[in-house]
């Protein structure tokens, strides 16, 4: 436990940065390596030392969940160095120099540790670097855990109970809203991927579910859209409006945003396991986890919570440049309110430069975040389509393509589902409502349908397009250009503002899906049918020739 508590100790933190000029590696992972060979070379200690290192990872997580607790400003976004190298091509310095340095500047933080509780508590306030320790004891685990190909440490890690906390980190309340883009966001989900593939056991994606599964009901006050923007009355209605990052208390659905963005990070990471062209292993365990009923069911929440962050997403777009449509707003007027006619905001980064309103300069943040986690899901569907729908070169290296498994058509029929509801979902009849904000909310619909379609290379998955026709997608993208055209002009204005983003989605999509040579010439094809047919073929026959006809007389229609 003491040589452990060198992760978490203010005194040693110095330590453990290191200049990334080091060959060796940063001293976390150095420490992990070591303990991983004692472990090896005296397998008793291994109970014990795992046991602790669990212990370690509850403490970081009381240490997140702690109100007494303020997490220093210091970032993790890049690389974790220390500042010895600041002299340019590599110093020379001596490392007991930097070391007193170090030290230095940790004592002076050291000094402002204790700040003033407010009036009435008993307890003071308390800053630590939460985002270093987390990222330190991380990255020691990792080393751990992955220094060898065995999965003795991984068994007995997970045996302790170790995933519990190790997952619950990116949603403690303390940690920064930055988390998801930061190194150790990236580190945790290294070290949940090592462990996946070391243990082959779907434990590793149940508890991510569970976690997401607890993040999604915490947002479902936003699944009711209204002409508001709920982060928008959130803030003004907070304790600290003017410091909208420090209190999870003040702003839960904003902190929530954000820890569902560091979740999807990890679900991306772990879905692109399957798709290495070596773990076949692993991407059936993958496969059958997101096939499974809790997979598939998480998969429908997810589809909900698409539609209510694309439409915040929009509100909050809408009061932004270049937009700036702020009149009439009963949020923005309960902000401005709340900060007063010359308040000091206490921003981060670039936000410090900016010369926009008061008002604007705390709700573009909100926006960015809002806008990151519908990049995110997006994203991680992306990823999920292309597990479902398998790799190219495996298929290549295999002769004749397999057909789908009974767990890939569930995926694939539930991602489907999820776009069609998406293309089928009608704003609600707001009066008040700009149409800008209906038409932007289409156009991130049109855009998830073509990432799920189409792979990054613009080849069609035929396994997605079966599914797309089987569940009338085609039908669902004329109806929606028809709902956009029946939309009421403003003030005599020829254009509906925003018509023509509108157009230049919906044709794009719809100009892929007439394309004959990208449709027929697609390396994401579906096996040849078999002779004599099978059963098992029959629900997986697509005819690239009849799916064109039918596109093409729909687009026709339209025109």
């Amino acid at each position: 436990d003491r040589l452990f508590h060198v992760l978490l100790s203010p005194q040693y933190l110095p330590a453990m940065r290191r200049r990334s000029s080091d060959s060796l590696g940063d001293t976390a992972t150095n420490l992990g390596t070591a303990m991983d060979e004692l472990m090896r070379h005296q397998p008793t200690l291994r109970q014990d030392a795992m046991t602790a290192i669990i212990k370690l990872l509850k403490e970081v997580c009381i240490m997140g969940e702690d109100d007494n607790v303020v997490v220093q400003n210091m970032s993790v976004s890049g690389d974790m160095t220390d500042r010895g190298d600041e002299k340019g091509d590599g110093s020379d310095e001596d490392d007991e120099v930097v070391m007193r340095r170090a030290a230095k500047v940790s004592a002076e933080n050291s000094a402002a540790e204790v700040m003033p509780s407010p009036a009435g508590s008993s307890n003071a306030k308390q800053s630590l670097p939460l985002m270093e320790y987390v990222y330190n004891v991380v990255r020691f685990i990792d080393a751990i855990l992955s220094n060898n190909a065995t999965d003795d440490h991984c068994k007995e890690f997970v045996k302790q109970g170790g995933l519990e906390p190790l997952i619950k980190i990116p949603s403690l309340p303390n940690i920064a809203i930055q988390f998801a883009s930061s190194r150790a966001c990236m580190d945790v989900a290294i070290t949940l991927k090592d462990i996946l593939t070391l243990s082959q056991d779907g434990t590793v994606i149940v508890q991510c579910f569970n976690q997401v599964n607890l993040l999604i009901k915490q947002l479902e006050p936003m699944y009711n859209p209204t002409s508001q923007s709920y982060l928008v009355n959130e803030l003004a209605r907070s304790s600290t409006p003017t410091q909208p990052y420090n209190s999870a208390k003040s702003t839960p659905l904003l902190h929530t945003i954000t820890a569902l963005e560091s979740y999807t990070t990890l679900l991306i990471s772990l879905c692109k396991v399957g798709q290495r062209n070596f773990q076949v292993d692993m991407r059936t365990v993958c496969i059958g986890m997101w096939g499974s009923g809790q997979g598939m069911d998480l998969i429908t929440k997810l589809s909900h919570l698409f539609t209510a962050i694309v439409w915040e997403n929009s509100l909050l777009a809408l009061l932004c440049p270049p937009h700036n449509h702020t009149l009439d707003r009963e949020d923005l007027q309960r902000l401005q309110e709340a900060i007063g006619p010359n308040p000091v905001i206490k921003l981060k980064g670039k936000e410090r430069k900016d010369k926009s309103p008061p008002h604007i300069r705390l709700i573009r943040p909100l926006w960015q975040a809002v806008d990151r986690l519908r990049k995110h899901l997006q994203a991680f569907l992306s990823v999920l389509c292309k597990l479902s729908c398998g790799h190219t070169r495996v298929r290549r290296t295999m002769g004749n393509k397999p057909l789908p498994s009974a767990h890939q058509s569930d995926i694939a029929k539930q991602v489907i589902k999820f776009v069609v509801n998406g293309l089928t979902w009608r704003p609600p009849n707001i009066p008040d409502i700009h149409p800008r904000v209906s038409l932007l909310s289409m156009i991130d619909h049109i855009g998830l349908s073509g990432h799920i379609l189409y792979s990054e290379s613009q080849q069609p998955y035929h396994l997605m397009l079966l599914e797309f026709d089987r569940a009338n997608g085609l039908q669902a993208l004329v109806n929606c250009y028809e709902w956009s055209a029946a939309i009421p002009k403003q003030d005599n204005k020829d254009l509906v503002p925003g018509s023509g983003e509108f157009m230049v989605a919906w044709l794009t999509l719809m100009k892929k899906l007439i394309d004959v040579k990208q449709v027929t010439e697609s390396s994401h094809s579906l096996p040849s049918q078999t002779v004599p047919p099978s059963n098992q073929y029959k629900q997986f026959e697509f005819e690239p020739v009849h799916f064109l006809a039918k596109s093409h007389k729909f687009a026709f229609e339209v025109i």
